[in-house]
């Protein structure tokens, strides 16, 4: 289970980083290697099943990068390489969807007139004016859209991102530990294999039923083929694997060839029944 929560905590993370690393390509690959990894970990984890809290959480995971994953990578890239420029709003334009919500998009130039790296920067509300200065942090290899500064601050996304984070950790390890219980009692409720051990008075009627049986059989007379038959129905807390170590008490051996419901014992026998 600690496997799966590692690669869980992990595998988020480095999803989080990756773009910026390895560019937009290997994502939704590394995307799926990461769910699989995570399923089979935690179905293993829970004894062959559990497996669907964890995709659940990778589906979650994946909605919450999108909302907070990408504005926590580019902030922090932008923290960490990101230059101050003074630069000028050369452009505004309004976008406006299908659904009636609005979206601002700016452009910013230098002094000199060239235009900061990184493209256009989209905001969900009108932030900037035309021709307005602003001191915006712009990203040297140019991936990331410039913002300002206080924009760029990354702590509300990654305290969000560390509250999903720790909900689906929470979600997978007690899935795992629900089917391990689960395991448990149904493992719990199965009947034992062992035999059952006869009680005294069952004990106290079967000796008595072989002592009958070897009086009998000392005392019975054989018929003309050889045999002493007996009617297992006046026994019938013997089996007769328990009947045929009786009679090899006396010498006899028991007969498993056409008795036709009866047992037979005899001095020599067709096919022999095994004591028990």
């Amino acid at each position: 289970m600690t496997a799966a929560c590692l690669f869980l905590v992990t595998g988020f993370v480095w999803l989080v980083a990756a773009p910026a690393l390895l560019g937009d390509g290997p994502v939704l690959l590394s995307w799926l290697v990461w769910s699989a990894g995570l399923v089979v970990l935690t179905a293993v984890a829970a004894g062959g099943r559990g497996g669907g809290a964890a995709l659940v959480s990778c589906v979650v995971l994946a909605i919450a990068y999108n909302i907070a994953g990408v504005p926590l990578r580019d902030g922090v890239l932008l923290r960490v390489r990101g230059q101050e420029v003074r630069a000028v709003v050369s452009a505004e334009r309004v976008e406006s969807s299908s659904r009636g919500s609005r979206t601002w998009i700016y452009s910013f130039e230098r002094a000199d007139g060239t235009p900061v790296a990184g493209g256009e920067a989209v905001r969900g509300s009108r932030d900037f004016r035309e021709g307005r200065q602003v001191t915006v942090l712009e990203d040297p290899l140019g991936r990331i859209p410039p913002t300002t500064p206080g924009d760029a601050d990354p702590r509300a996304e990654a305290g969000f991102l560390a509250g999903i984070l720790l909900v689906c950790t929470a979600v997978v390890i007690g899935s795992a530990r629900a089917e391990r219980a689960g395991d448990r009692k149904r493992n719990d409720a199965v009947p034992s294999e062992e035999p059952l051990r006869p009680t005294p008075l069952g004990e106290a009627m079967e000796n008595a039923e072989r002592t009958r049986l070897r009086k009998q059989l000392e005392e019975g007379e054989f018929d003309r083929r050889g045999y002493i038959r007996v009617n297992p129905a006046h026994y019938p807390g013997l089996s007769y694997p328990q009947a045929a170590a009786v009679a090899a008490e006396v010498g006899l051996l028991a007969e498993a060839f056409g008795n036709r419901g009866y047992w037979r014992f005899g001095r020599q026998v067709v096919e022999q029944v095994e004591p028990a």
